[in-house]
């Protein structure tokens, strides 16, 4: 039964259902997600997905004001605490831009005095583990990077060779083709 077309069909019902009611939840209209949902909460496993997520939204706005705020660890750990809230409209913002910081930082880390100006613009993702972890990476590349442009002043082609086996992505920038 779980491959017929009747039960794909009740599952894009439960799919449509759940995102409705998401969006119903987000607008801060509880009362009309649990009626969305209430057709599915007598299906054991639907019913617990459905009060994890009613319980979940409690705190929405919460995080919500967070973002808007800025405040951005404080965000993340909520939304790694309440997974409903990955699938919002603010987290997928809060994302974008970050992925368009980082992506300002890794262009400003290669210019003069860009260090300084890339932990700038990321400092409001300080202290977000996943996030760290990249911006420490990054850095970490930067001055792997400037040290492979003193080797290759040196014409030590030998230690530039052994730098381009060990860390792979050097073969990216322009001096490495030169």
């Amino acid at each position: 039964l779980l491959y017929s077309k009747l039960y794909d069909a009740a599952e894009r019902v439960w799919s449509d259902v759940l995102e409705k009611a998401r969006s119903y939840l987000e607008r801060g209209e509880r009362t009309k997600a649990k009626e969305v949902l209430d057709m599915f909460s007598g299906i054991p496993k639907k019913n617990a997905l459905i009060t994890q997520m009613l319980r979940d939204y409690e705190k929405y706005t919460q995080f919500q004001g967070y973002v808007q705020e800025g405040r951005f660890p404080l965000a993340y750990s909520m939304a790694k605490q309440y997974r409903a809230f990955q699938d919002s409209e603010p987290y997928r913002k809060m994302e974008l831009r970050w992925k368009k910081l980082f992506l300002k930082a890794q262009e400003l880390i290669l210019a003069s005095d860009g260090e300084n100006k890339a932990r700038e613009l990321l400092a409001p993702f300080r202290g977000i583990s996943e996030k760290t972890q990249l911006i420490q990476q990054l850095f970490a590349q930067s001055r792997m990077y400037e040290y492979m442009k003193k080797v290759i002043a040196q014409r030590d082609y030998v230690k530039f060779f052994d730098l381009i086996k060990i860390h792979s992505f050097l073969k990216e920038f322009p001096e490495y083709s030169a």
